[in-house]
C-alpha cells in the first residue's frame, strides 16, 4: 500500500498503522558497519552526528545478494520515516564495474568484465623487517563480537560524498556544499549543519599481530575444512591506506584509476 503510515499512538494504539509480519525476515544476519554508525559524537544543536548526508560503500568481494535495511527505532517517527525513504526516497545507488584493466582486442575500449588491478601483501616482507601488519585487512567483526576473515563484502562510510559521484552520473538533487553555499535552502531551527568529517576505527579492532598469517582465513571450504595459514593475499584495494576522507578504510583501485 502506498498509504503513508500514521505516527504511533501510544494511548490508542488501535489507530496506529499494524506492524507488517513478513516470514524469513528474522533470518537475515546484519553486516558490521563503519564505525562512524558505532559512535555517536554531539553536533552543534543535534544530539548525535548523523544529521548530514550519509554516504557508504558496499565491495563486494565474490557474488552476493545484498539487502539494505533502514530500521526505526522510535514509534515517534513513523511520519518523518515515510515521507524520507517512502513518498520522498531521498536515497541514491550508484554502481560500478572495473573497466580499465581489459580492453577490447579491436576496439581498443576499455571493457566493463570484472576484472581489476589487486593489491598484494607478502609475509616474508614482514619477515624480513620490522613493518607492522595494514590496519585495513579484510576483517569483521560479526554481532557476537568475534572477529574473523571477511570474505563476502567491505563497507565503508567515506566522509567526502563528492568522491563516490562518477563525474558522468547525473546528480538528482544538489549536494550538501550546494545547500551550505545557499543559506536560504537550509532551515533547521537555526542549528548549524556540520559538514561531514571521518571518523576512526578503534585501534585493536583493526590491528593484527604477525601471529595474522599462521592463523589464516578459517571460512570453511567444504565441511570441516578451512583455508588455514597463507603466505600472501591479494586485495582489490591499497594496502596501508585507511580513514581516507573519500574512501574511508579501502581505497578501490579500480575507482582510483
Amino acid at each position: 500500500s502506498n498509504e503513508p503510515l500514521k505516527p504511533h499512538n501510544p494511548f490508542d494504539p488501535s489507530s496506529s498503522t499494524p506492524f507488517l509480519e513478513k516470514s524469513g525476515c528474522c533470518s537475515c544476519q546484519r553486516h558490521t558497519m563503519p564505525s562512524y554508525f558505532e559512535k555517536q559524537k554531539i553536533d552543534s544543536g543535534f544530539p548525535d552526528n548523523k544529521h548530514q548526508e550519509v554516504q557508504f560503500t558496499v565491495t563486494a568481494l565474490e557474488t552476493q545478494q545484498i539487502t539494505v535495511v533502514v530500521e526505526l527505532l522510535h514509534g515517534f517517527y513513523y511520519a518523518d520515516f515515510d515521507s524520507y525513504f517512502g513518498s520522498y526516497n531521498k536515497s541514491e545507488l550508484q554502481i560500478h564495474t572495473p573497466s580499465r584493466f581489459a580492453y577490447g582486442s579491436e576496439s581498443r575500449k576499455p571493457l566493463k568484465d570484472r576484472s581489476m588491478w589487486m593489491g598484494i601483501i607478502e609475509k616474508q616482507t614482514f619477515d624480513s623487517m620490522p613493518l607492522e601488519l595494514p590496519l585495513n585487512l579484510p576483517m569483521t567483526i560479526d554481532q557476537y563480537g568475534r572477529k574473523h576473515f571477511e570474505n563476502l563484502i567491505l563497507v565503508d562510510r567515506p566522509s567526502n560524498i563528492e568522491v563516490g559521484y562518477d563525474s558522468n552520473w547525473t546528480r538528482i538533487r544538489p549536494s550538501l556544499r550546494d545547500i551550505e553555499s545557499n543559506n536560504s535552502q537550509y532551515d533547521d531551527d537555526g542549528r548549524g549543519r556540520t559538514f561531514p568529517y571521518s571518523v576512526q576505527d578503534k585501534y585493536e579492532s583493526v590491528h593484527e599481530e604477525e601471529l595474522w598469517w599462521e592463523i589464516g582465513d578459517q571460512t570453511e571450504v567444504f565441511p570441516g575444512q578451512t583455508m588455514e595459514k597463507f603466505s600472501y593475499l591479494a586485495m582489490p584495494y591499497l594496502p596501508f591506506f585507511s580513514n581516507c576522507d573519500g574512501y574511508d578504510s579501502h581505497i578501490s583501485i579500480s575507482r582510483l584509476l
